[in-house]
């Protein structure tokens, strides 16, 4: 399942601390972030995630996301 949040990663550096904090949540997970998007989208590509969770470990990194729905 794609998981697609709006993010306010602002750099790429950000973005990259904040995939590399998720992938120590899920390892398995496909996550990408695309900064040429106006809502900076944040996808997370899993069988499952608990979405608390991955706003809170975003929330660490000083990113705050939302979920977009579809």
């Amino acid at each position: 399942m794609v998981y697609v949040f709006k993010s306010t990663a602002a750099s790429s550096c950000e973005a990259t601390v904040l995939i590399q904090r998720l992938q120590q949540l899920y390892p398995r997970a496909r996550i990408n972030v695309d900064l040429h998007d106006c809502d900076n989208v944040l996808r997370v590509e899993a069988a499952e995630v608990d979405i608390a969770l991955l706003t809170a470990a975003a929330a660490k990194v000083g990113v705050e996301i939302e979920e977009l729905e579809e």
